[in-house]
């Protein structure tokens, strides 16, 4: 006798994405805005619905003390919200750091769609072990470090680390090794961050020539990022970012359009990393902002009901 047919299984949930936020200067890094766009990255995910994880290994602990500015803000304005799965590493590169990066991601995959971390210095152990475990590596330049990233002339000791070269051989070895381990490909994302917003992202054509010939070498996408903006400015003071703007928070600190400036670049930056998202989450996360937005409508009332004129 046959042995009936199991029933078919709901597919399997999709294995999280991890995105890796990094430092294209020497030592601790900084003056990129890397903390900045892995909090806005972060909340622009949320957004949408996916269940997001942080995981904080910069020397600076900057991401950290924001995710700690965000819940006063939240909490000043009445708000509170289930706080975010944030893991702080010790400081060092030794082999407990790096202990800790491998549990902290373990640990953090289960539950969880996305996780992002911000990184410290380009030549760091621990970061070169965190390029590994990315799925979407996503390197900001300013326009100035850009510039000087690209000039084969340049004085190295400008920008220690930071040429393209010498990124360039970083990641191609965290490249080696993700394959090696799981046959797993990096997304590499050279972002222009920063930028002032009289400028605009329009490149140079020199710096225009540049980027593109080192992309065909070194095998990356370029990205526009977010602009020298105050609401992008104040994001790791407050912990609140352009996705958390509205009536019962602080107001942008931008006048009308400038702030929904702020707000498409933000959003047109997030679709571009062409990250993977769960599309039920999605539609959880829409049904749940127009919820919130009729909350805050007040009720109409039939004209028989309500008083004339």
């Amino acid at each position: 006798m046959s042995q009936p047919k199991a029933e078919p299984q709901t597919q399997a949930r999709a294995r999280v994405r991890t995105v890796v936020i990094g430092h294209t200067s020497g030592g601790q890094g900084g003056g990129q805005g890397a903390s900045t766009l892995c909090l806005v990255i972060a909340a622009a995910l949320k957004a949408q619905g996916q269940k997001v994880a942080t995981i904080d290994c910069a020397g600076d602990q900057a991401l950290t003390r924001a995710l700690a500015a965000r819940e006063c803000s939240l909490a000043e304005a009445g708000l509170a919200e289930r706080p975010a799965a944030h893991r702080a590493l010790p400081s060092g590169d030794g082999e407990a750091a790096l202990d800790a990066l491998g549990e902290a991601v373990a640990a953090l995959g289960r539950g969880h769609d996305f996780i992002m971390l911000d990184t410290w210095g380009a030549g760091a152990a621990i970061t070169r072990m965190a390029y590994a475990l990315a799925d979407t590596l996503v390197l900001p330049f300013t326009p100035w470090d850009l510039d000087l990233a690209l000039d084969p002339s340049a004085d190295t000791d400008l920008f220690d680390a930071g040429s393209l070269s010498s990124i360039g051989s970083i990641v191609r070895e965290a490249r080696r090794e993700r394959r090696a381990r799981d046959l797993g490909e990096i997304d590499w994302i050279v972002l222009r961050n920063r930028v002032p917003a009289r400028q605009g992202f329009r490149l140079p054509a020199r710096t225009a020539d540049l980027v593109s010939r080192a992309a065909m070498e070194f095998g990356y996408r370029t990205l526009d990022g977010l602009g020298d903006r105050p609401a992008h400015r104040t994001a790791l003071a407050t912990g609140l970012t352009i996705f958390d703007r509205d009536d019962e928070l602080a107001p942008v600190a931008e006048p009308g359009l400038a702030a929904i400036s702020s707000a498409l670049e933000a959003w047109t930056m997030v679709e571009a990393l062409r990250l993977p998202l769960d599309p039920t989450a999605r539609r959880r996360a829409a049904l749940h902002a127009e919820w919130a937005a009729a909350r805050r409508t007040p009720l109409e009332l039939d004209p028989m009901l309500g008083p004339e004129g």
